[in-house]
């Protein structure tokens, strides 16, 4: 039960406190004394969207403020966000005058999907001829899974289900019964369909082929590079023999003991860095250019690009088209028989939605006698 409001500086009221007792409570007054302002307040505490101009003219802000009395509830769900309960729950909103606002459900700042948690424990606002709705056929139905707290949820989502595989059943007979299924529109299709029964590709194979190729044309390139590397490095005047002609200058002076040390060290790194060499030469040996191969990978790969292109990019764009063509393919050149298998699975489909519909409808009916 609402006990208390507080409302600062929204819309046109300055400042004003109402208390609410046990039992009703009527607001009176003439048209513009304010009463929907009362309401409009209650319903910014219940989640409604803030907006500046809720702000009185010349002030920087508004606060709304209400107090309830606790429910278990509500203290369920305050639980759950972690807010510590008391006697009494307080609601305090403060809207910016430029639209901004915050909430806080006990002192405590809480966004306002928490706060619409709450709200339904709050308050029901119903408007001057919201009643009238109830003679409304259209709502019917919604009041009543309402009042059953949607008992029959489960069995609709399962009707839908059946329902829908009835409607896309009977799309495909339609479709297939008005489609010209020619000859030359037949051929049509089997010449698209030739060229992608054999695709079976995956986006990580198509990359292996793509790196292949990159390889295979820088490997030219990559012959000359490799082949200043070797000089720079392995021949008679490279850098290898160079510092190891350092290393035996520097190997007279082993005996010294200052120098021992250092010579190890030099040493070792000399003997890893033509280690390296090795590798990267034993790397470069591994390419292994195949002309045959090369002219292979490209119209290999030209044929991917062109499929992708003329039935669309992404990989499972082309096995759609592929199980597309294959349907049609097989609907134009066995139509009776697809006809037939697809009327079966229609009548199937209808069959599983009328028994879940009969369900749904005794669930209803044996509500509606309650609700009466």
């Amino acid at each position: 039960m609402l006990k208390s409001l507080f409302i600062s500086s929204f819309v046109i009221v300055d400042q004003t406190t109402v208390d609410f007792d046990e039992g009703m409570t009527a607001l009176t007054g003439e048209t513009g004394a304010g009463k929907s302002i009362i309401i409009n307040a209650l319903e910014q505490l219940c989640g409604a969207r803030a907006s500046s101009s809720l702000v009185r003219k010349g002030s920087k802000k508004a606060v709304i403020e209400g107090v309830f009395d606790m429910n278990d509830s509500i203290q369920k769900i305050l639980d759950e966000l972690n807010i510590d309960g008391d006697d009494d729950l307080i609601i305090t909103k403060e809207i910016l005058d430029n639209g901004r606002s915050t909430i806080k459900i006990n002192y405590r700042t809480v966004t306002n999907s928490a706060l619409k948690q709450v709200a339904p424990y709050l308050l029901d606002i119903h408007s001057q001829y919201q009643t009238q709705e109830i003679f409304n056929v259209k709502n019917h139905l919604k009041i009543l899974q309402s009042f059953m707290n949607h008992q029959d949820d489960s069995l609709l989502s399962e009707y839908h289900k059946h329902y829908f595989e009835y409607k896309k059943i009977s799309q495909k007979i339609k479709k297939l019964e008005q489609e010209d299924l020619s000859d030359e529109r037949i051929e049509y299709y089997q010449k698209q369909y030739d060229e992608l029964k054999d695709f079976e590709y995956t986006d990580e194979i198509i990359d292996q082929l793509e790196e292949e190729l990159r390889m295979m044309k820088n490997y030219e390139s990559m012959h000359k590079y490799m082949t200043d590397f070797n000089g720079a490095m392995s021949d008679k005047q490279g850098a290898l023999n160079q510092i190891n002609d350092a290393l035996s200058a520097l190997g007279h002076m082993n005996d010294t003991e200052s120098f021992s040390a250092l010579y190890d060290e030099f040493y070792n790194q000399y003997y890893s860095m033509q280690d390296i060499v090795d590798r990267i030469e034993t790397a470069f040996d591994s390419i292994d250019f195949d002309e045959y191969r090369f002219n292979e990978l490209q119209e290999e790969l030209f044929t991917i690009h062109r499929l992708q292109r003329k039935y669309g990019y992404s990989v499972d764009d082309i096995y759609q088209a592929q199980t597309e063509l294959k349907e049609k393919l097989d609907a134009a050149l066995n139509r009776e028989d697809v006809l037939a298998d697809l009327n079966k699975q229609k009548d199937q489909a209808y069959h599983e939605a009328y028994q879940i519909a009969s369900k749904l409808t005794s669930l209803r009916e044996e509500q509606g006698t309650h609700f009466c």
